[in-house]
């Protein structure tokens, strides 16, 4: 995402120059992964403690791909928000009633003519392109849920100030509106009672994570009470959107200001296979939704669904906390999902994916 900083729990983002190292994600049992340098960590779970924490094991299976917000036919900066959200979908097997959901929802009549030529689609039946998709998952931020539950909802084309960044609230109630787009039986009707069955890490009593919050020093207890917190929601059926940082300003001795990676690194400079370069911003450092998706207790790291990545990638607990802490929000910007909850929502039988489900082709796309 480039840098768009919105208060303290809104994403943009920034790139920076590195190499993305892509790791394959862990199942059950092992994980191979590389940090930076291109080392390669690979071991099995066992009963190994990181900071005298210990997580339960992960009954997920191996991470999905994320959803690779740079892949060709997208067009925008800022979608990290809505990527992971169609990472979620993937776990859950439901991207592809989603993609059925879209195709039967088009607009109709003169609306159809600029949605297509907006898309560069030839007809109302053309496969749905990866921006699209996105477009469809920002929709959701502000559509009406009652008519997607009603089935008169259509989209629209979207406007020319579209790629704006989200908070992790609006990422909620995205999630929930495209849940009841593929018809799930989501059992909450306004955004209080979606904070009641979805709470935010922020609703759940952890506060102020950001910045000075996770110095050890003057903030003694805080790094614990935040890996303990996501040690519990990304094992067994759990997984956790944050919104954090990939890079810190830093100020070098004449006073000019660059930008460094900060954890894993951003993807968006240095493109994965396929992808395509984003520009560099300079300014504040802006926000980036990722998902933590499991903890291998064997070697000890997170596996992360990085969008600005077409790849898993591995992080040590300490390299989580500072993607946390470098965003300098005032609140846990943390969405902890139970995905067997989510899943029992849906309706049967959900369609699932091929096997190795990967970012599919992009249909054509305006330059």
């Amino acid at each position: 995402m480039r840098d768009a900083r919105s208060g303290g729990d809104a994403a943009g983002g920034t790139t920076a120059s590195r190499s993305p190292g892509a790791a394959t994600a862990p199942g059950k049992q092992t994980l191979v992964g590389a940090l930076g340098g291109g080392a390669q960590v690979t071991g099995a779970p066992g009963g190994a403690q990181t900071g005298g924490l210990q997580s339960p094991a992960n009954t997920k299976g191996e991470a999905p791909p994320p959803f690779y917000q740079y892949q060709a036919g997208t067009t925008h900066a800022n979608d990290c928000g809505p990527a992971s959200l169609l990472a979620i979908l993937r776990m859950l097997h439901a991207e592809a009633n989603l993609i059925s959901w879209i195709v039967a929802h088009r607009p109709t009549g003169d609306a159809l003519t600029g949605y297509l030529a907006h898309y560069q689609y030839a007809t109302a039946t053309d496969a749905v392109g990866p921006q699209e998709e996105l477009d469809v998952v920002r929709a959701c931020v502000s559509a009406n849920g009652a008519a997607i539950i009603a089935g008169t909802y259509r989209l629209s084309t979207p406007g020319d100030h579209t790629d704006t960044v989200l908070d992790v609230g609006q990422v909620r109630t995205a999630l929930f509106n495209l849940l009841r787009a593929i018809g799930a039986a989501v059992p909450a009707t306004g955004t209080a009672e979606e904070a009641a069955v979805m709470p935010l890490a922020s609703e759940q009593g952890l506060q102020g994570i950001g910045g000075d919050d996770l110095d050890e020093a003057t903030h003694p207890g805080n790094r614990s009470e935040v890996l303990r917190f996501l040690y519990r929601n990304c094992a067994q059926d759990r997984a956790t959107v944050i919104l954090g940082s990939p890079l810190e300003n830093v100020t070098d001795a004449n006073g000019r200001v660059t930008q460094a990676p900060v954890a894993w690194g951003w993807g968006g400079a240095t493109p994965s296979a396929g992808g395509r370069q984003v520009g560099e911003r300079s300014g504040a450092q802006g926000g980036h939704f990722v998902i933590v998706y499991s903890f291998n207790r064997g070697t000890k790291l997170f596996t992360i669904l990085d969008p600005s990545y077409d790849a898993a990638q591995s992080a040590t607990p300490d390299q989580v906390l500072a993607f946390v802490a470098n965003k300098h929000a005032a609140v846990s910007n943390m969405l902890p999902i139970s995905l067997d909850t989510v899943a029992s929502w849906l309706p049967t039988p959900v369609t699932a994916p091929p096997p190795a489900q990967a970012n599919r082709p992009a249909a054509p796309q305006r330059s």
